[in-house]
C-alpha cells in the first residue's frame, strides 16, 4: 500500500511539474518573491536616506 501511494505521488508530481526548469518549483517561487521583498525594501532605504 505504502508503495502505491509513493508511485502515485512520484506521478502526481511528474504531471505537475515536468513542463518546469525548476526541480522545486514552490521554492524557486519564494526565492523570486524573497528577492523582490528585498529589492523594494533597498528601493525604500535609499529613498527615505536621500529625503533625510
Amino acid at each position: 500500500m505504502l508503495s502505491s501511494r509513493r508511485a502515485d505521488s512520484d506521478m502526481l508530481y511528474a504531471y505537475l511539474y515536468a513542463d518546469l526548469d525548476e526541480t522545486y518549483p514552490v521554492l524557486a517561487d519564494d526565492v523570486r518573491v524573497l528577492e523582490c521583498i528585498r529589492e523594494t525594501k533597498r528601493e525604500i532605504m535609499q529613498e527615505l536616506t536621500r529625503c533625510a
